[in-house]
């Protein structure tokens, strides 16, 4: 009778491999010795070099499983199965390898969903200045989190605002950009805010809004404004508090 390193060897496996089986039920327990050691005999080699065989053929524990004590037709029928499923798997990966080569002859930023990061791209060759760029693109990337299903309207959004009124977005952009330095109490800042909510509201406001999230939406937003300086900080509370309210949410 063999011990469990013995019935490892001369099966092709391990000793760990064998403890394996013996725990997903592909291997009974053998008797033990009166030492209190597994011995194992010629059914129990037999049966592991079946399930060393098997997974060597690719099958899964759970299908060798089912499949032992069957027939070889049924083996060859699992075989079957198990080559149309590498077939599919074969044409998903090829799809996405070449998914990724054209994502890797691009210029977008792979950060961004793809809707949005087509605008961005458009934005940072226009010469949307660096760090608004980068606040921007976290707004957009929360927005996703919270709703992902959504990126192709909060896209519709960007491009709405920023590419069909470039210029004024840009002298927008530019006096937010230029609070960066200034006192929380510039007086700037009021009309500033009559103009962002203006021209927010050029683009589908609605399909951004109605996606928020009450129960993490407004720390998120709340930590995102962290990264602005006290003065731009308060213009965009002001132009939160001045935009129509998010849609409830259903239910």
């Amino acid at each position: 009778m063999l011990t469990i390193g013995e019935v490892a060897r001369l099966a092709g496996t391990t000793v760990k491999a064998v403890r394996h089986y013996h725990a997903h039920g592909l291997l009974p327990e053998p008797g033990r010795d009166h030492a209190g050691y597994r011995r194992y005999g010629a059914t129990a080699l037999v049966r592991l070099l079946r399930i060393r065989r098997l997974r060597e053929l690719g099958l899964s524990v759970p299908r060798i499983r089912e499949l032992l004590g069957d027939g070889p037709a049924t083996v060859r029928a699992a075989l079957d199965e198990l080559d149309r499923e590498l077939a599919q798997r074969q044409r998903e990966i090829e799809e996405q390898r070449g998914r990724i080569a054209e994502l890797r002859s691009s210029t977008m930023d792979l950060d961004l969903p793809e809707p949005v990061a087509e605008v961005f791209d458009r934005l940072e060759l226009d010469g949307l200045p660096a760090d608004l760029l980068e606040l921007e693109k976290s707004a957009v990337l929360l927005l996703h989190a919270l709703a992902p299903e959504h990126a192709g309207a909060v896209a519709g959004f960007c491009r709405q605002v920023w590419q069909e009124h470039r210029e004024l977005s840009q002298r927008i952009a530019d006096r937010l950009q230029a609070l960066a330095d200034a006192p929380a109490d510039d007086p700037g800042i009021e009309p500033l805010v009559e103009d962002l909510a203006a021209l927010v509201q050029t683009g589908e406001w609605d399909a951004v809004t109605g996606q928020a999230t009450e129960q993490h939406g407004p720390a998120l937003m709340a930590d995102y404004l962290s990264g602005f300086s006290p003065a731009q900080r308060r213009a965009l509370t002001l132009l939160a508090e001045r935009l129509p309210a998010p849609a409830p949410l259903p239910g």
